[in-house]
């Protein structure tokens, strides 16, 4: 280990003190150090200047220096498997990281194209409080912005915030202004302002401040063509080496639906026998009705899937039970838990996903590659294979309210049969022989 002057002069006296007991109790003295100055070190009757200091780290290794300085190894009494225990870890190794790095101001390009790389791709979330939405008032108010403007990105922040259900991570940020601009280009456009502006000033997060772009109201979305081709879904399908999320791709793919809309769905929801889904939501911009599974899909979920799921409840269940009696304040419903047809993060599901993307289409496009690209491609599925318009937006939810009560209220020609024959007919199966 070489130090600068200047390095060496950041060590204090205890750090001093602190590698030279290390080295005596090893007997591993500096030759360049002699006897007489090592015992007048060792009694105390000295102190340790930057001379004697340099001396004893050149017999260092990085490793050593490192956990004696900045006692860079993590309590390992921690226990890590609890969320306290966690966040413990996690701060701790940050401050001594960030230690080493301001001492080393030459590992930030290191830093840039090892490590930042890597955090960007762990999974990261942010559960918004009263308390951020207050400040972002406040922010507000100072910035003297007009009463419309103030009240605009007011309201359009709360009603992103109860869509993501107070919780934001930026896959599920990209794939909602990709589901607005469906909705409204221009609402699409007025709710990223406003979010964008809550999380550069409140949050000053940069992975969720970079993770969605500020549509236009005039532009039209391009989705990149190799996700709206069949053949590439299927083999992207066929490379996810992780069953549940192959079963979450595999409803996304043949469904058509949001990717909440799947996420969300109970097994009370899901009828294999008749391969029948119902989802039956209608809100102020969203509706979902019913939907269907082709019989080979039908088999291999109840054959390849379900069992997984049942293991992996029954592996769970008594870990999360602990976890929601130790902290009643999170709200932890186990029962509402157990019933989800993917009682799974859907972070995880996602980066496996985007895993089987990688390994069909290469890192680049699984980078840009979102959930909701599969609701355009069976929308696009669809139109080219010159199904009814009018069933596919049934189907898919896309039907202007009105008639959509209409079908929900039993109203329309259409009956469960006729919708199930036009789905079979025209929708695509990863699956099957077509």
């Amino acid at each position: 280990m070489e130090l600068t002057e200047e390095e060496l002069k950041r060590i204090d006296e205890k750090a001093r003190r602190k590698i030279f007991e290390y080295l005596d109790s090893q007997k591993r003295k500096p030759d360049t150090i002699d006897r007489t100055t090592w015992y007048r070190i060792k009694k105390g009757v000295r102190g340790i200047g930057d001379d004697t200091l340099r001396k004893m780290i050149e017999v260092l290794t990085p490793e050593e220096f490192a956990k004696l300085i900045y006692d860079a190894e993590v309590n390992t009494n921690v226990r890590i498997d609890t969320v306290q225990g966690a966040i413990f870890f996690v701060e701790d190794a940050v401050k001594k990281f960030k230690e080493i790095v301001d001492l080393h101001p030459e590992l930030t390009n290191y830093v840039a194209d090892k490590i930042l790389p890597f955090v960007s791709s762990l999974p990261h979330s942010v559960t918004i409080k009263p308390e951020h939405i207050k400040k972002f008032e406040a922010i507000m108010k100072m910035k003297g912005l007009a009463k419309k403007t103030y009240e605009n990105n007011y309201n359009y922040l709360l009603r992103a915030l109860r869509d993501l259900n107070y919780q934001l991570s930026p896959d599920a940020l990209a794939e909602y202004i990709v589901s607005l601009q469906e909705e409204s280009p221009n609402v699409a456009e007025h709710v990223a302002k406003a979010l964008k502006l809550f999380i550069k000033e409140v949050l000053k997060d940069k992975l969720l401040y970079d993770s969605f772009k500020t549509p236009r109201a005039s532009s039209v979305r391009v989705i990149p063509a190799e996700f709206l081709d069949y053949d590439n879904l299927k083999k992207i399908f066929e490379a996810i080496n992780h069953v549940p999320a192959k079963a979450f791709f595999l409803l996304l793919a043949e469904s058509g639906w949001r990717p909440n809309e799947i996420f969300s769905l109970t097994l009370d929801k899901v009828d294999f026998k008749e391969r029948l889904i119902r989802l039956e939501k209608v809100t102020r911009s969203k509706r979902a009705y019913i939907t269907f599974l082709h019989e080979k899909t039908a088999e291999w979920l109840e054959k390849e899937y379900l069992p997984v799921r049942q293991s992996f409840v029954e592996a769970m269940k008594p870990q999360l039970t602990k976890l929601a009696e130790a902290n009643p304040e999170q709200g932890i419903d186990v029962s509402e838990w157990e019933k989800k047809l993917f009682p799974y993060g859907i972070d995880s599901l996602r980066e496996k996903i985007r895993e089987g993307v990688a390994k069909v289409l290469g890192e680049e496009k699984a980078k840009t590659f979102t959930l909701y690209y599969l609701r355009h491609a069976w929308s696009t599925y669809m139109r080219r294979n010159n199904a009814p318009a009018d069933i596919t937006n049934l189907l898919q939810g896309r039907a202007p309210p009105k008639e959509f009560k209409i079908l929900v209220e039993g109203y329309t020609h259409y009956g469960i049969e006729d919708l199930r024959k036009v789905y079979e007919k025209f929708a695509p199966c990863l699956i099957c022989n077509r």
